[in-house]
């Protein structure tokens, strides 16, 4: 079996966030196994970007992603209630112990990707993160 990549850099993923939440979240590398997450705040017309947390991927285990989180985890998960008012996000839930579970297989377009493929594992490198998976049946 072929191991393959997909890969999302962090400009284009705090463009994304942007776009669908209208927050201003900045996803920068920490190190291979650990991607900082901060937010845009804007004072007196500057715009500064304040460090929240450390997500770090735990495991994944079929199309559950589980991510550990260190920092001010109340304002991830504050973060996600505010967010899910305006998207939807049923697809995180809050595991508790500084852990949330991402469930690809909720996301329609997701799901019908996992039909064919199987994930193995993900990574962050300086510009982007990384999802290594293999295509079933091949």
């Amino acid at each position: 079996k072929y191991l393959m990549d997909m890969e999302i850099t962090y400009d284009e993923a705090n463009k994304l966030i942007k776009e669908r939440t209208g927050k201003g979240v900045i996803l920068s590398y920490a190190n291979d196994n650990m991607v900082n997450v901060g937010y845009e705040i804007n004072v007196l017309g500057i715009s500064n970007v304040i460090k929240a947390i450390d997500l770090k991927i735990e495991k994944i285990e079929d199309s559950d992603i589980y991510v550990h989180y260190e920092g001010n985890g109340d304002l991830l998960v504050n973060g996600l209630m505010k967010i899910k008012e305006h998207v939807k996000l049923d697809f995180i839930e809050n595991a508790g112990e500084q852990c949330l579970v991402v469930h690809l297989d909720m996301i329609p377009k997701a799901k019908k990707l996992l039909e064919n493929i199987k994930l193995l594992g993900a990574r962050f490198e300086k510009d982007s993160a990384k999802i290594e998976f293999t295509i079933k049946n091949a």
